[in-house]
């Protein structure tokens, strides 16, 4: 689970004295990981204690994003396997993390937090599935705030705007600043002028001035100098923070003490899926990373019991 399979055959030769074969633990970790997600999807609520809020304001940040892992063609479903014509293809896997506010440790070095516990959900395949997962495991947080913080995609915005209307949606900053920076690559030549460029912006932003930095958009796009190509990029980006502007108050959430940085699920993506699913060389079965990507979700966030109890029968 936390090794390659090879890996983890030898560890258990040289710390045990025992021989497992590479196969038989990669077939009883797909089989448990599998086992454990079919609990989750099916019966969400059983296997874990609804847990009790001691304030009605206590907040829950929700934050979600995808990430591709390889997989073999013959394990895609039929439809599927006839449109990735023979070959293997890229497959999304989308992935949340829940903390509540209380697990968040504060200032521990320069704009740097803490996190002691969070809870995941992991999914191969359709949003669908995924949220219907999501959905049951937010519900075992009664009474919370939600917050939500993601990137632009408008999958999950969709999903969030008609399932929980009433949430504190964010639009992660440095998703922001980061397609501001893609823009001043190709728009202004010359380094400094560049950093300088993206860093006004980038001020007017994190103190509530998306509609100055809408307009500055603007008057680019009009430049006569700008090309064709550039001018493109520019609308896409109006667009975009057009489309985000109510999800990019940041002076105004950081002034209620809320984050504004999605940090936390991109570390989640390396420690869950990258760090296991993404070696070099490597191919995955569908169930063979749904299982092994479950069982992480459950080891890194502290839900291990869970899988005991499946194994014991519970």
């Amino acid at each position: 689970m936390q090794h390659t399979y090879s890996r983890a055959s030898d560890i258990f030769m040289k710390l045990l004295g025992i021989e497992i074969n590479a196969k038989q633990i990669e077939r009883v970790c797909t089989f448990y990981g599998n086992k454990l997600y079919e609990s989750q999807n099916s019966r969400p609520l059983q296997h874990s204690k609804r847990i009790k809020s001691k304030e009605s304001s206590e907040r829950l940040y929700v934050l979600i994003d995808g990430s591709f892992v390889l997989i073999r063609h013959n394990s895609l479903p039929v439809n599927e396997q006839s449109e990735s014509q023979g070959r293997d293809c890229w497959k999304e896997v989308k992935l949340a993390r829940l903390i509540n506010e209380q697990h968040i440790v504060k200032g521990i070095s320069k704009n740097r937090n803490y996190v002691s516990h969070s809870e995941y959900v992991v999914h191969l395949g359709e949003a669908e599935t995924f949220f219907a997962i999501l959905r049951e495991t937010i519900s075992r947080y009664p009474n919370r705030d939600l917050v939500f913080i993601c990137d632009g995609a408008r999958w999950i915005w969709n999903w969030i705007e008609d399932t929980y209307p009433k949430s504190t949606q964010i639009l992660d900053f440095f998703h922001a600043k980061e397609h501001l920076c893609d823009l001043a690559k190709i728009y202004i030549n010359d380094q400094e002028d560049r950093k300088e460029w993206v860093s006004e912006q980038e001020k007017q932003i994190i103190n509530d001035n998306v509609e100055e930095v809408l307009e500055e958009l603007e008057n680019v796009k009009l430049n006569g100098s700008a090309g064709k190509t550039i001018k493109k990029e520019i609308e896409k980006l109006i667009n975009y923070f057009t489309d985000h502007r109510d999800r990019m108050r940041y002076k105004t959430y950081q002034n209620a003490g809320l984050e504004i940085g999605s940090g936390a699920v991109e570390s989640a993506h390396r420690t869950i899926i990258q760090q296991r699913a993404k070696l070099s060389g490597q191919r995955w079965t569908s169930t063979g990373v749904q299982g092994i990507l479950s069982l992480r979700a459950a080891y890194i966030g502290g839900n291990w019991s869970q899988l005991l109890s499946l194994i014991n029968g519970n």
